[in-house]
């Protein structure tokens, strides 16, 4: 993987995690309505089939550059659990304190009481959206993707690393367990795993830096187009008589919306592509740049999972009015602050996170040599979607 277009990958991640914190930071229950036309385009979940394509290109770069399976799940436990456990934590808190402060805020859907050992446990074991009975933790929207992100990872591991007739049987029985929701999107983190072996993992066909541009370019005008003909409420409306639901969101949550999230998934191939070409020949980012790309991207995941339970307790504590600019920057920055604060135990301490799992390991192998695994990369991250 290019310099590039891994520097690429971060700013796009940058930009999606931004989309979908200002696609929440828009309900109208929060900032008084100013910025529903942002929320009438859907921008925050169609940036989380981005994350999923990249998530799927880089778990495979990942996977390549692992030893064995258990070097991989420790790795990947380590990534997830590193933000996912202070996740649930921060929820439970900040949904205590903003439902004491405004109850009538945090009413369903927008919330579920995410105080119960049931909802723990699915969270923690990322069962939340397994068959058709999503779990919501708490004012924790986002976390729904992470049961979808830590299957495919696990499917991924035993695709990648076990072979013989084993291997099918254990994907087949992992996919009976996770049902059709989690499997709707599948297709979206698998083209990122194509693309990496197709164009990453071994030497791309070279094309020309005009046929780069035309693919980076014309997907993006696509997409534009495509919103302003309303395409995505269309093939919901197909979605609809496919599935036999007037609302298939009753029954496959998150994963309503697989038509148009497939076609997303193609523009972003496409453009991903042509990115790839593009760096050979476009002039090189200065340190600085580099850095200013860099430092947003590395705190991603943090802010995709903290930022939603922040911005509900801050407006709950809020006196201002929402429609007032000055609860809404207070908001903004403060759940933005604060996220990027958070990142600094969470996400950023990745290595001691890596290092608590090997000492479990450790501490459950009886036999057997131990073999220390590698700190996982930067440039791993994953995501989530509304």
């Amino acid at each position: 993987m290019t310099r590039g277009f891994s520097l690429y990958l971060d700013a796009l991640r940058a930009v999606a995690a931004f989309v979908v914190f200002f696609s929440h930071f828009a309900y109208s229950r929060f900032t008084g309505g100013a910025y529903t036309w942002f929320r009438d385009y859907n921008f925050g979940s169609d940036a989380v089939i981005v994350f999923f394509v990249m998530s799927g290109l880089l778990i495979a770069y990942a996977a390549e550059r692992s030893d064995n399976l258990s070097d991989f799940t420790r790795a990947r436990a380590a990534r997830l659990y590193s933000v996912a456990l202070p996740a649930i934590f921060l929820t439970f808190v900040l949904d205590s304190i903003g439902r004491a402060a405004d109850p009538n805020l945090y009413q369903p859907p927008w919330d579920r009481d995410g105080s119960s050992i049931i909802e723990f446990v699915r969270a923690i074991t990322f069962t939340n959206e397994i068959w058709f009975s999503g779990s919501r933790l708490g004012t924790n929207g986002p976390y729904w993707s992470l049961a979808y992100e830590a299957w495919y990872y696990a499917l991924f591991a035993v695709f990648f690393f076990v072979s013989g007739a084993k291997k099918w049987a254990l994907i087949i029985a992992g996919a009976i367990f996770v049902g059709p929701r989690i499997l709707l999107l599948a297709p979206c983190w698998i083209a990122g795993v194509v693309f990496y072996n197709k164009f990453i993992k071994t030497t791309a066909p070279t094309i020309s830096a005009s046929l780069g541009l035309a693919y980076t370019l014309c997907p993006v005008f696509a997409y534009a187009a495509l919103q302003y003909t309303d395409a995505p409420t269309a093939l919901y409306a197909v979605t609809a008589l496919i599935t036999g639901l007037s609302e298939p969101g009753i029954l496959y949550g998150f994963s309503n919306e697989f038509l148009w999230n497939y076609v997303l998934t193609a523009l972003i191939f496409i453009h991903l592509r042509g990115v790839l070409a593009l760096p050979s020949w476009l002039p090189a980012f200065s340190e600085k740049t580099k850095v200013l790309i860099r430092w947003p991207a590395q705190r991603s995941f943090s802010l995709y999972l903290f930022h939603y339970p922040l911005i509900s307790c801050l407006t709950a504590l809020s006196p201002l009015a929402r429609n007032s600019q000055f609860h809404q920057i207070l908001i903004l920055g403060g759940a933005l602050a604060i996220s990027f604060m958070l990142a600094e135990a969470t996400e950023l301490r990745l290595h001691a996170w890596l290092r608590k799992f090997d000492h479990f390991g450790k501490t459950v192998r009886k036999h057997g040599e131990y073999k220390s695994a590698a700190p996982p990369q930067q440039h791993t991250y994953l995501f989530s979607k509304k």
